[in-house]
This record gives C-alpha cells, structure tokens and sequence, in this order.
C-alpha cells in the first residue's frame, strides 16, 4: 500500500469520525418539542402576583396562594406534594444585573439558606429555551432536590425553582423531571 492510499483511507476515518463526533453532540443537546411541552402542561394559563409573566401550569397541579405573594410570584404543587415549582422575581438596581450575577447571588443566597445542610452547588446548564436565555445548577438537601434555573424575560428576570422531595432517590431521575418542568414552563412564558 503506498502512502497515498494510506492518508486518503485516514481522511475518510478522520470524516467519519466528525460526522459521528457531531451526531452524537447533537443528541446530547437536543430540546424539547412543543409537544413534549404540551404533554406536561395544561390549557390552564396563570398570571404573575406582582409582575407581568405569565405560564401555563402543569397538568394536575395545584397554584398555591404563598404567604408573601410579593416574594413567591406563582406557585404549582403536584398532585402528591412532592413536587413544586416557584416562580420569583429577581429585583435590583434597575435589573442592570446580568443572568450570570443573578446566578451567583441566587447561589449565595440558597448556600446561606441552607447553611447548616452544607450544601454542594452543582452547575448545570446554560440553555436557551425559545429565546429565553436561561442558566441553571442544582443541590441537594436531606429531604430534597433543589434545581434552579434563572431567566430574563420582558427586561426582568426571575427564578424558577424546581424541588423534588419524592421518595425517588435517583437524583438523575429527579433531575430530568425538574429539568423537563422547568423547560415546559420557560417555553410556556407570555
């Protein structure tokens, strides 16, 4: 075999491997569908206490009027009470704050919060959700799973906390569940 055969037989691997090295990025990386969003969430669209957000809620859940309805802007629990989802805004110096430092306070924040529990702060992604720039991480408590995801929507921004205390402790399990709400929601946003 001579040389020539040789680097055109290591072109075609190297061409295949790229394209193989891409299919693979792609699937790792793929969004949900409307559809999928449909399947989690009803036709029932709620609106913001304090600001002008709206969402739909997911099927079967239950909006909870909080306590401090100037904090908690909406509120959905499940069925089971072992899964809710909160939305709250982030307020500022005329919101000049960027998603990136939001996500640092919103860590510091849940890190004093949770003190005695000696929390570890996992990063998790940076996404955007039909135009909705979005940057998430994720923790751990004794008795749940704690996924946050902040997102600017409209000029402000807010925080869409997921909390899993399901008897399921598969924290990849949990994880893609709040990770698919979270989605659904941000997708749902008027």
């Amino acid at each position: 075999m001579n040389i020539f055969h040789l680097l055109k037989s290591q072109s075609i691997t190297r061409i295949f491997l790229s394209f193989f090295l891409l299919f693979f990025l792609l699937q790792c990386t793929s969004r949900y569908t409307q559809k999928d969003a449909e399947q989690i969430l009803s036709a029932e669209r709620v609106t913001a206490n304090t600001s002008d957000i709206s969402v739909l809620a997911p099927k079967g859940w239950r909006t909870i009027e909080a306590n401090d309805s100037s904090f908690v802007d909406l509120w959905f629990v499940s069925k089971d009470y072992n899964t809710s989802l909160s939305i709250i805004p982030l307020h500022g110096k005329k919101n000049k704050q960027s998603l990136t430092e939001w996500n640092s306070i919103s860590k510091l924040s849940n890190k004093m919060k949770f003190k005695k529990d000696n929390i570890e702060i996992v990063d998790g992604y940076n996404d955007e959700i039909n135009g909705i720039q979005t940057v998430s991480y994720y923790f751990k408590t004794d008795d749940a799973l704690h996924r946050i995801t902040i997102f600017k929507f409209n000029g402000k921004f807010y925080e869409l906390t997921g909390l899993d205390k399901g008897p399921n402790h598969n924290r990849k399990s949990q994880l893609y569940h709040l990770r698919e709400l979270q989605t659904a929601v941000i997708q749902s946003v008027r």
